[in-house]
Parts: C-alpha cells; structure tokens; sequence
C-alpha cells in the first residue's frame, strides 16, 4: 500500500517536473493560438491562465496521456487549440438554431441567428439581411417570420 502511494507521488513529481519544463511551450502554443484567434492582449493573457490551470487542474492527465507519437509542441498545440473552444464556449454559449427556423429556410436561419445569437434589435437585424444578404423581403414579411 505504501509503496503504491510512493509511486503515485513519484508520478505526479513527474509530471509536475514536465509541467514546468513544458511551460514556455505551453504558453506559446497559447499565445498562438489566442493571436491566430484575434484575442486582445489581456484575453491572451487570461486564456493562457485558463490553459494552466485545466491542466494543473486535471492533475496534469494531459501530460499523462502524451504518448510521444509526435512532439510534444504537435501535441499541445492541439490540447491547447480545444482548450480554447472550451474558453470560447464558455464565454459565449453555444447557439443552435431553433426547429422553427430551420423548418422555414435559410431567410429564418440567418434572422433568427441575427436576433437571437448576435442580439441585433428587429431594426438592426433588417438592416443588415438588407445590406449584407441582400434581402428583398418587405418588413412585415421578416416580422411575420421572427415572430
């Protein structure tokens, strides 16, 4: 019993160690990837302490699971890349469309996610079918279709 307590602490001393030297690597896998998705400096630094922390967190299980079929760089690069739709998600929510929407086309698609996802008011949301899409519905046929 002992002696499988000593080697659990021997792990995780282990993983600590490559924790700390994959550290650099970590935060600038983590800075890529915030730059690559436009993240101002502060959002960069707070998502790099977000991907520290999941992985001390974690007991470092993502250091654990490596299993050198790549380096170790590849390797964080995509842990940290959907640590980062896990940040994203959890800043925004995750949005789907509602049955109605999509059971009436892409018109409702494209204005419910405008109202609902994007938080446009009715007017801002016409606008933009108009100019951006360009939508040639009336008025009252899209309020008839966000309603």
């Amino acid at each position: 019993m002992d002696q499988s307590l000593a080697e659990a602490h021997a792990q995780r001393a282990e993983l600590e160690g490559l924790f700390v030297s994959s550290l650099p690597d970590i935060e600038r896998v983590s800075r890529f990837i915030a730059r690559r998705n436009r993240l101002s400096h502060n959002e960069a630094d707070d998502f790099f302490s977000e991907v520290s922390l999941a992985i001390i967190e974690g007991n470092y299980a993502v250091l654990a699971a490596f299993q050198g079929r790549s380096s170790l760089r590849t390797y964080l690069t995509t842990v940290v890349h959907r640590l980062f739709l896990d940040y994203r998600r959890k800043a925004w929510g995750k949005w789907r469309p509602s049955a109605e929407a999509q059971r009436r086309g892409p018109l409702a698609l494209r204005l419910e996610m405008l109202l609902y996802r994007d938080g446009m008011s009715f007017d801002e949301a016409l606008e933009a079918m108009r100019t951006n899409f360009a939508c040639e519905e009336s008025r009252e046929a899209l309020a008839d279709l966000a309603h």
